[in-house]
């Protein structure tokens, strides 16, 4: 079990991620991650594949970064220091 998938465990229904008036359980992060990395690998990306998110500051921003690596993907943010080699 990842740390994010634990710390759902412990705490559901906590808020992880707040952006303005939005706001993500970590039970709904941890969902979302994983919907979006299965979905990353339905699309044929393959572990060690390279996916690159253009994406603002959003709630979107950091799933799409977390996304990939339930399934051994490589992220790279649009925001160069976020880069992940």
């Amino acid at each position: 079990m990842d740390i994010l998938a634990a710390h759902a465990a412990r705490h559901p229904d906590r808020p992880a991620l707040i952006e303005g008036e939005r706001a993500w359980s970590w039970s709904e992060l941890v969902e979302r991650r994983d919907r979006l990395g299965n979905a990353l690998v339905d699309l044929g990306l393959e572990p060690g594949a390279h996916a690159i998110v253009y994406a603002g500051n959003s709630l979107e921003h950091y799933l799409a970064g977390t996304g990939g690596t339930t399934n051994s993907l490589k992220y790279c943010s649009n925001l160069a220091r976020f880069c992940r080699r």
